[in-house]
């Protein structure tokens, strides 16, 4: 048993590592866009590994923008995912007004994947154009699918 025969959905937040800081503020990293590196270009690379399989691969991408981190963080978009704004340290990272619009979309296809229905975007492929679902673009609490979300990293996949 590999996986291949399971629905996959599959992404990651916009700035991951990268993310500039509070008030804009530069965030040393050790390599340019760690993010595409580590994260973005991975999520592309297993799309394209279970292109051939038939139970389909859906990419997200979270771009909301915390105030207090100034980015779109490693693991920011859990809180969103799982609904739970109250939980110990959320508000420490998302502020005390977190869009639980956005909370509520992302809660409501997350619990619809787990439950068996297929995610109301088109899976993906691994391939320039792949449709990718964007939680909070541009910085608000609007979700839309993207066609090409990740092809910005396609240089990086070998």
């Amino acid at each position: 048993m590999n996986g291949l025969d399971k629905p996959l959905l599959i992404g990651s937040t916009a700035d991951e590592f990268d993310s500039p800081g509070a008030g804009g503020a530069a965030k040393p990293t050790v390599f340019p866009r760690e993010t595409d590196t580590l994260f973005r270009a991975a999520v592309v690379r297993t799309a394209r590994a279970r292109a051939s399989d038939s139970a389909g691969t859906w990419l997200y991408s979270f771009d909301w923008e915390s105030p207090i981190l100034g980015g779109a963080a490693h693991c920011i978009d859990l809180p969103f995912f799982f609904d739970i704004f109250g939980a110990e340290g959320v508000e420490a990272v998302l502020g005390s007004e977190p869009p639980t619009a956005l909370a509520d979309r992302m809660h409501r296809e997350f619990v619809a994947f787990v439950k068996g229905e297929e995610p109301s975007w088109p899976a993906a492929r691994g391939v320039r154009g792949d449709p990718a679902l964007v939680f909070g673009a541009d910085s608000t609490a609007t979700t839309r699918p993207v066609e090409g979300a990740y092809d910005d990293v396609l240089p990086l996949i070998h």
